[in-house]
């Protein structure tokens, strides 16, 4: 990520006015450097209350940014500075679809906060439009996703799944939690978790309290850890086929972070008896620290890397029975954990993703045992990074036969991922 703007110091305000002003310089952000939420939200927020009010506004803004720029595309006969706009998206959004206050507050600070940034003229301005737009803001649930995946969307999925993922995306992902192998609920915590019924071969649990959950032993003692369901039907696929695994071998997570995944993979060998060592590469020497906390919490044993899967190249060029790649993405399926995402998706955006998809795709190849297994994923719902990427390695590589492929669509508890599983074929049947 390009290094963004410095922000201001929060320590002693996380007022709404600050709130707005902190918006204000998020949205620039995003827009001229093309960062995403978490990003920026990690490298520059430090203060917890301040995070927690930003990124609460930040989402709503994005999961409504088109009904919030219709609202005022209808009040203003040219579109405003950059800046002023920011503003005016941030204050909207916090006015129509946010309960903290009343709007005629919100509004009321936003043109004082206009006055002290751009002045009486501008502050005037924000003052009428604002409580114009907060008259014409459609609240409904239809026609919000961006303009562009919508269309694209429409001609790849049925009516009834574009509508279901039209409905997903104003909806923020429920917090939910896996529960590891070999580990029973305790009584204490039954009635602060649902059970969820997915066809996976591990217990995922949706809560309300998940501060609360975080806080007790039970969680801090590694038998649970905070994990969407998706990435367990990308582990899932791995069961259909991992009898053909050796019993003794060795298992390599190209784009471990933050860990979910792996450790699924790991107990998923020590369940099917396979005495496998692990490694796990990220290039990312921050998210590997949530990797080795994870797998330090959890009590398991693996080496860790940090390296570039595109360029990674194991000591003495050694081989493995079992590589997995969740492949950095376009982030089409995550939606409700990033909204912004489908707003920065471009088709020139997604074809410099698939070019990096296949540099990762063909170093883990090359890495892969004869007889071993190649487990590919994204979470993506765009063909060309899913689907398409895996015929075309295929047809260049005849030694790799895909064992099963699936797109997952989002639902009410589960993000949207794509996974393939691939055979390389044992020198003696090429």
């Amino acid at each position: 990520m390009s290094k963004a703007p410095t922000v201001r110091q929060y320590s002693n305000s996380c007022s709404p006015e600050a709130v707005l002003r902190a918006a204000m310089e998020l949205l620039e952000c995003c827009r001229t450097q093309q960062c995403s939420l978490d990003e920026y939200l990690d490298s520059r927020i430090s203060d917890p209350l301040m995070r927690r009010r930003l990124s609460n506004l930040a989402f709503t803004f994005f999961r409504r940014r088109r009904a919030v720029e219709r609202a005022l595309d209808r009040c203003c006969s040219k579109a405003p500075e950059k800046k002023l706009a920011d503003l005016l998206y941030a204050a909207l959004t916090m006015a129509a679809f946010q309960q903290s206050l009343p709007p005629e507050s919100v509004v009321n600070i936003a043109v004082a906060l206009a006055k002290k940034e751009f002045g009486n003229f501008k502050s005037r301005f924000v003052n009428a439009v604002l409580r114009k737009a907060l008259l014409n803001v459609d609240k409904t649930d239809c026609d919000l996703l961006p303009e562009g995946l919508a269309g694209r969307w429409k001609k790849q999925f049925s009516a009834g799944d574009f509508a279901r993922l039209s409905a997903l995306f104003v909806q923020a992902a429920p917090a939910t939690v896996r529960l590891r192998d070999d580990f029973l609920l305790p009584a204490e915590l039954a009635d602060k978790l649902t059970a969820l019924e997915l066809d996976t071969p591990w217990k995922f649990f949706r809560t309300d309290e998940i501060g609360d959950l975080i806080a007790s032993e039970f969680f801090r003692s590694g038998a649970m850890y905070i994990q969407d369901p998706a990435p367990a039907k990308v582990c899932a696929l791995l069961e259909k086929a991992i009898t053909q695994l050796p019993e003794r071998g060795s298992f390599i997570d190209l784009c471990a972070a933050p860990g979910g995944k792996l450790i699924m993979n790991m107990e998923l060998l020590k369940r099917y008896k396979k005495d496998y060592r692990t490694f796990a590469v990220d290039r990312s020497g921050k998210r590997l620290d949530l990797v080795r906390e994870n797998l330090q919490r959890c009590q398991l044993e693996c080496s860790v890397f940090a390296a570039d899967a595109a360029t990674f190249t194991p000591q003495s060029n050694m081989r493995f029975e079992l590589v997995t790649c969740d492949v950095p993405c376009s982030n089409s399926g995550v939606f409700r954990h990033r909204p912004d995402a489908l707003w920065r998706w471009s088709q020139q955006s997604m074809n410099d993703v698939v070019q990096l998809q296949k540099k990762i795709l063909n170093n883990a190849a090359a890495m892969t045992a004869a007889g071993g297994l190649l487990l590919y994923s994204t979470c993506s719902l765009e063909t060309g990074e899913n689907s398409s990427l895996i015929a075309d390695f295929v047809q260049r590589n005849a030694d790799f036969t895909v064992i099963a492929s699936e797109l997952f669509l989002p639902d009410e508890y589960c993000d949207g991922t794509f996974a393939a599983l691939l055979l390389r074929q044992k020198e003696s049947e090429r």
